[in-house]
């Protein structure tokens, strides 16, 4: 059920059918592992709407990771969605465990996806190994050219 759901996400709530084409933005990370991979990924999206919808991969087995994302066109920087809430859908072992038993493995927690919000001035956090897709506005109405997350490794997408 993983691929399942997480197929889903990036079906339904990231990439968000319609009938316009929509922009994909680059990402690259500050915070890496000692091999040079970045703990955290990001995937920014706009739709035709000026919907953004942004997936984040923590990829970090260990520990959860807090981010906070901000976009920028130049010198002017707005905040991912500020002064409203984030509707957020996350997946992450808190969903799934499998149990490995040879031919009797089986999965010990199998649940969906979890939707909830972040309100306004609260942390997004990134469970280890988790999949989160955030929908929102951008905290200013000019489009930006480049959306950058900040802190705990996220990338800094450009166009």
């Amino acid at each position: 059920m993983p691929v399942y759901y997480a197929e889903q996400m990036m079906i339904d709530d990231w990439s968000r059918p319609a009938d316009a084409p929509h922009e994909l933005y680059a990402a690259s990370s500050a915070r890496a592992d000692g091999n040079g991979h970045p703990f955290v990924v990001a995937y920014p999206l706009r739709t035709a709407d000026g919907h953004w919808t942004v997936m984040l991969i923590n990829r970090d087995g260990d520990r959860a990771r807090r981010v906070d994302l901000v976009f920028r066109r130049g010198d002017e920087v707005g905040a991912f969605a500020i002064g409203q809430g984030v509707e957020a859908v996350q997946y992450s072992p808190m969903d799934y465990v499998w149990r490995d038993l040879g031919e009797a493995s089986h999965p010990v927690r199998d649940l969906p996806p979890r939707r909830f919000r972040i309100a306004a001035g609260q942390p997004i956090v990134l469970p280890a190994y988790s999949i989160t897709v955030l929908g929102g506005r951008i905290g200013y109405p000019l489009r930006p050219t480049t959306a950058v997350a900040r802190r705990s490794s996220l990338p800094q997408p450009t166009r």
